[in-house]
């Protein structure tokens, strides 16, 4: 029998066993049946005095969009001071901010720890980024007392970021603040953040999207001494390494902890960022350091290049002598008739969430911290190379892979000859989302057919319809040689009109 089977008076007097505050912040949102009776006015009528007893040193209190009207519309919260407003589209949002008096009242007078989680749909990026800045900037106007604010957006269903843009030069000076972590669009942003609006700050997350270059009246100059921590994430890449990230860094003399997870582009030259680079430029200038952790990939783009000019990575590991630095792994990664080389070189233990640009040259390690892999390369990858990183991200959710080039081994999987033990089942334990769009078909077929690879938590696949048509035989194979039967959805960027035996391979769509 299903807990839902039973009739609500049997489910009132289960609800009324539990803690209230426990009920409410655990089982809220499972089912809407169950989210009548949490807020039924019978069972809440004990939270305004449950709550006087809240210890938000344990979690904060937690509100989403579906409970927001029952949870902040007629009681109050004395001794709340930690708040995670998540899920929220920033319009509605905004509206909240705007006209909720519970909401404003405890923004202005209680709340010294503030975590927003802002889930929009892309249908009008100018608005959405105009709503994103507004909630900020109303926050920070109204707040007395804020400590910490997290403040991130990102895209439904998916695990784009959105970031805010144009940040005004009159924005509201926010005293009490210690701790930032936003998503800013462009440097410009983050450098507008470091303008003295904070005069407290002293731990500051910035992940921004572009690093351009910037505007001529914009403050570069002024020590910032306040600053103990630091972390700037960079995905894209950007040709202003030396002009920009190393001067704005060389101004927190007082640092005592650095994280920096950045792509940086150049074009006619043999010099990556290694470790003599990051020690001249970085750990002599800031001599109150005490932990560096790094993700640093180099691209270099030259047009006249010999293979033997560019460093080795054994080169790019000499250069890591100095004793400040603790244990560093590196790959590098050229093919030959490509202008490009790239060079990785990285902190160890590993201690982000993201790793990006995998290659054939990975050497390996253990990554427990990994949730998100980004692989892509100019050579085939070979069955070991995919089991190398199944076993070296052990806690993978988010795989995106992109290699347009045909394995040369593949015959490998069905000749009977082959030793069984050497080509055993790889599996990906945790692995919930994979993008295989701009990926070879050899690929799609190792790790969806699951005589090759075991993907029990799949639940999420992009790929394209010309992919699913080859790998399925247009839909007349056996639908359960697939990983697919656990998803529960589809990311097919193109129309379509499903077969008649779609549903068989997809029965959870």
């Amino acid at each position: 029998m299903n807990l839902l089977d039973l009739p609500d008076e049997i489910l009132l007097c289960i609800l009324h066993k539990m803690n209230v505050v426990d009920a409410l912040f655990r089982q809220s949102g499972l089912h809407h049946r169950l989210d009548q009776l949490l807020f039924d006015p019978i069972y809440v009528r004990e939270l305004d005095f449950t709550i006087k007893s809240w210890d938000d040193s344990i979690s904060p209190l937690t509100v989403e969009p579906h409970a927001f009207e029952r949870i902040l519309n007629n009681i109050s919260y004395p001794k709340v001071s930690s708040l995670l407003l998540t899920n929220f589209p920033s319009k509605t949002l905004l509206q909240h901010v705007t006209g909720n008096n519970i909401l404003i009242q405890l923004i202005v007078k209680q709340i010294t720890h503030l975590n927003i989680n802002i889930i929009d749909e892309i249908i009008d990026e100018t608005n959405n980024n105009n709503d994103q800045l507004n909630v900020f900037e109303l926050v920070l106007s109204i707040s007395n007392c804020l400590i910490e604010f997290t403040f991130h957006q990102s895209i439904k269903n998916n695990h784009q970021c959105l970031f805010i843009d144009h940040l005004s030069s009159t924005n509201p000076i926010c005293s009490t603040l210690t701790k930032l972590d936003i998503q800013v669009n462009t440097f410009d942003d983050c450098l507008s953040l470091l303008d003295g609006r904070f005069p407290s700050l002293s731990h500051f997350l910035v992940y921004v999207n572009y690093i351009p270059s910037t505007s001529s009246d914009i403050d570069k100059i002024t020590q910032l001494s306040k600053l103990k921590y630091f972390s700037l994430t960079n995905y894209v890449g950007t040709y202003f390494y030396n002009d920009l990230v190393v001067p704005l860094i060389q101004r927190m003399s007082y640092l005592e902890e650095l994280s920096l997870f950045l792509t940086v582009s150049r074009r006619d030259t043999y010099e990556v960022v290694d470790g003599n680079n990051l020690y001249h430029d970085i750990l002599i200038q800031l001599s109150q350091l005490k932990i560096f952790q790094f993700s640093i990939y180099t691209y270099l783009f030259n047009t006249n290049v010999s293979i033997n000019d560019f460093p080795s990575n054994d080169d790019i590991q000499r250069s890591f002598n100095s004793n400040r630095f603790r244990q560093i792994g590196s790959y590098v990664q050229h093919t030959p008739g490509k202008t490009v080389y790239g060079c990785h070189v990285y902190s160890l233990p590993f201690k982000f969430k993201t790793f990006i640009r995998l290659s054939t040259s990975f050497s390996g390690g253990i990554f427990y911290h990994v949730r998100m892999l980004v692989a892509n390369d100019y050579v085939p990858w070979e069955y070991y190379f995919i089991k190398k990183v199944a076993e070296s991200f052990p806690s993978l959710e988010v795989l995106l892979i992109s290699n347009s080039h045909p394995q040369k081994n593949k015959s490998q999987f069905n000749n009977n000859n082959v030793n069984t033990e050497n080509l055993q089942m790889i599996t990906f334990i945790r692995l919930l989302d994979l993008r295989v769009t701009l990926t070879h078909i050899d690929y799609i077929e190792q790790l969806l057919f699951n005589r090759y690879t075991h993907l029990p938590r799949l639940c999420q696949l992009e790929i394209d319809y010309e992919q699913l048509i080859t790998l399925t035989n247009n839909f007349t194979n056996d639908q359960t040689q697939l990983n697919c039967l656990q998803v529960q959805r589809l990311i097919i960027n193109e129309s379509f009109v499903p077969p008649h035996n779609f549903f068989l391979f997809f029965p959870l769509l």
